[in-house]
């Protein structure tokens, strides 16, 4: 039973949690484990924590990049003018060792879903924010980012697509990389 929350929970992290995440996982769920616990099932399972690499400074040599600016400008700046200022919801921007996430507190605006979003339809929400944001230089105001930019960048970057989860309460967007970067 406990090699498979282990195994379970680790698949969740994408691989990023080590032994004593783990454990503090699964001693949430109920399962009394410890990090030595943890450790050994996980060496067991032949679990490996794929962790981000040592990141170097500027003023180091050179800077270790996880996302390529364009792709995280195109999510933080537009997750501004797409949210529902009407909830007073932070947007959430994590980055992990293996993906990049930002979430987007409201619905998917009018009809939109998923799908159309991906197609490249548009549903402006705050017109008046991308206005600003357009005269600024932050975005083209086409409403094609997603079909134009994420999906392409995301795919040279990890040759993985994009997961878009939309609910009634926030649009999740998960970026992965590559594992060898």
């Amino acid at each position: 039973m406990l090699r498979s929350q282990v195994l379970e929970l680790h698949n969740i992290s994408h691989g990023s949690a080590g032994a004593r995440s783990i454990a503090i996982m699964a001693t949430l769920r109920g399962f009394k484990m410890g990090r030595w616990l943890a450790g050994k099932l996980m060496k067991e399972l032949g679990l490996v924590s794929y962790q981000q690499p040592t990141h170097r400074y500027k003023r180091g040599g050179h800077e270790h990049i996880v996302i390529p600016n364009r792709l995280e400008r195109q999510f933080a700046v537009t997750a501004l003018a797409h949210r529902d200022w009407t909830r007073f919801v932070e947007i959430e921007i994590g980055l992990y060792s293996n993906r990049f996430e930002v979430i987007s507190p409201g619905a998917l605006n009018n009809s939109m879903s998923v799908e159309k979003m991906v197609a490249g339809q548009r549903s402006p929400r705050n017109t008046i924010i991308m206005e600003v944001l357009r005269d600024y230089g932050y975005v083209d105001f086409r409403g094609m980012g997603v079909r134009t930019k994420i999906i392409p960048l995301t795919q040279a970057m990890s040759g993985q697509l994009p997961e878009f989860t939309a609910t009634d309460d926030y649009l999740k967007t998960i970026l992965y990389r590559s594992p060898s970067s």
